[in-house]
C-alpha cells in the first residue's frame, strides 16, 4: 500500500525550508522520491521491466556509515532511470514524479547495510551524448534527502574522461565495472554516507589522515616496476589489473626493511591464491630524493635479496608528485598509506601500519 503522497511531500517541502544548511546543498527534484513511497520497504527491489527484458541488470552493494567500514542500517536508497528507449516513461500511481518514469523504486538497508536492485540496463537519452546512467537519492532517518553520484557504466563509450573527472564522488564513485553471468549483468556500488556531501554533520576525525576515501576510484598512474610481472617497465596497475582485487602500499619512510618483510610475507599468499585473485603493489615515494638510476639499483637489489616474484615493488618521483602520489591524496606526513581495492575502488585503507604481518589486511580480502 502506498503512503499518502501529497501529505508526505508537503511535509518534506516544509521541513526542507527549516534547514539553515541543507545537507547535500539541495537539489532539483530530490523530494520526488516521496511520491508513491511504500509504507514497507525491503532491502531488495525489482522494477516492472525486469521480468520481460533481455538486458537484465542487478545492482547491489553495501551502504556504510561515514567511516567507510561500518554498515549503515535503516537508510533508504531511491533510484530511477530511463527505459530501453532512453526515455522516462511515466507509469501508474505517479502524481508528482512522472518525470522520473516508471522504472524507479526504493530499498532500505538492514543491519548488514546491503541492498539489491533487479532492473534493466538503461539506455542513453536519444540523440544526445550523455552516457546511460541511474539516478540515486539517499534518505537517512535524521537528515534530509540528498543525491549521490549517478551510476555509470565503465565501458560506455559515451563516458568520456572529461565526464569521469566531472563527477564529484558524492557517496563514492558511481562508475561501475560490469560483470556477466548466464546472460545477466551485475554491478556493485558501495556507498559511504556523507562522503563529499556538503554540510554533512561528520564527527571530527582524530589522528592523521591520508589517501583516497573508501568508495573512491583509484586513478591511473605509471610507476616504474623493479619486481613482479612488469619488472623493468612503467606500467599502470589500475589500467592492467584494477578490475580485480589488490593491495596498494604507498611507502614514505626511508626505512625499507618493514616494507620488504611485509612484501615477503605476501609472496606465499599470492602464490597460493593466484595472481587473478590478489595483486600487491608497493610504491616507494623516494623520501631521500634519490635519482631514478639510484632508485633502480637500490630497489632492484632489495627485490633480489627478498626474492620478490609476485609482489610489484615500484617507485614514484616523490610523495608530492602531481601525476602519482597526489592523485591518491597521499599525506607527506604519513609514513605509509595502504589501500585495499576491488574493481578499482577503495574498499578499505590503513595508515601508518606498524606490523610486517599482513594478517590484518587479509581480513578485508576475498580469497
Amino acid at each position: 500500500m502506498r503512503a499518502p503522497s501529497i501529505l508526505i511531500l508537503s511535509l518534506m517541502l516544509v521541513s526542507k525550508t527549516t534547514f539553515s544548511q541543507i545537507v547535500g546543498g539541495g537539489c532539483d527534484g530530490c523530494e520526488l522520491m516521496f511520491d508513491g513511497i511504500p509504507k514497507t520497504i525491503n532491502s531488495a527491489d525489482t522494477t516492472l521491466a525486469w521480468k520481460n527484458s533481455h538486458k537484465k541488470l542487478i545492482v547491489s552493494g553495501i551502504i556504510y556509515q561515514p567511516d567507510g567500514k561500518t554498515p549503515a542500517r535503516d537508510v533508504i536508497l531511491y533510484y530511477y532511470h530511463t527505459n530501453a528507449k532512453g526515455v522516462y516513461a511515466s507509469g501508474k500511481n505517479q502524481i508528482f514524479a512522472k518525470r522520473h518514469g516508471e522504472l524507479r523504486g526504493w530499498v532500505k538497508t538492514g543491519t548488514s547495510g546491503e541492498y539489491k536492485i533487479f532492473t534493466i540496463e538503461p539506455a542513453p537519452y536519444p540523440n544526445e551524448k550523455n552516457p546511460a546512467h541511474i539516478h540515486m537519492t539517499v534518505k537517512e532517518s535524521k537528515l534530509n534527502e540528498y543525491y549521490i553520484d549517478d551510476l555509470f557504466f565503465d565501458e560506455d563509450p559515451l563516458l568520456t574522461t572529461a565526464l569521469r573527472n566531472k563527477n564529484e564522488n558524492r557517496g563514492g564513485s558511481g562508475v561501475m565495472i560490469i560483470g556477466e553471468k548466464n546472460g545477466v549483468h551485475y554491478a556493485e556500488r558501495n556507498i559511504t554516507l556523507g562522503l563529499h556531501i556538503p554540510n554533512y554533520p561528520v564527527q571530527k576525525q582524530t589522528g592523521i589522515s591520508s589517501g583516497l576515501s573508501v568508495g573512491e576510484s583509484c586513478p591511473a598512474f605509471d610507476p616504474y616496476h623493479v619486481s613482479g610481472k612488469d619488472k623493468g617497465t612503467n606500467r599502470c596497475p589500475m589500467c592492467s589489473y584494477g578490475f580485480g582485487q589488490g593491495v596498494m602500499i604507498w611507502w614514505n619512510s626511508p626505512d625499507l626493511k618493514p616494507l620488504m618483510n611485509l612484501l615477503k610475507n605476501f609472496e606465499p599468499i599470492i602464490e597460493k591464491s593466484g595472481s587473478t585473485k590478489l595483486r600487491v603493489f608497493a610504491m616507494y615515494t623516494n623520501p631521500d630524493k634519490k635519482s631514478e638510476e639510484e632508485l633502480k639499483l637500490k630497489l632492484s637489489a632489495l627485490a633480489n635479496v627478498y626474492q620478490l616474484k609476485n609482489c610489484a615493488l615500484t617507485f614514484v618521483p616523490s610523495v608530492q608528485d602531481p601525476e602519482t602520489s597526489k592523485l591518491f591524496l597521499i599525506n607527506p606526513q604519513a609514513l605509509n598509506t595502504i589501500f585495499i581495492y576491488r574493481k578499482r575502488k577503495v574498499i578499505d585503507k590503513f595508515i601508518n601500519i606498524k606490523t610486517e604481518n599482513p594478517s590484518e589486511i587479509l581480513t578485508r580480502l576475498e580469497l
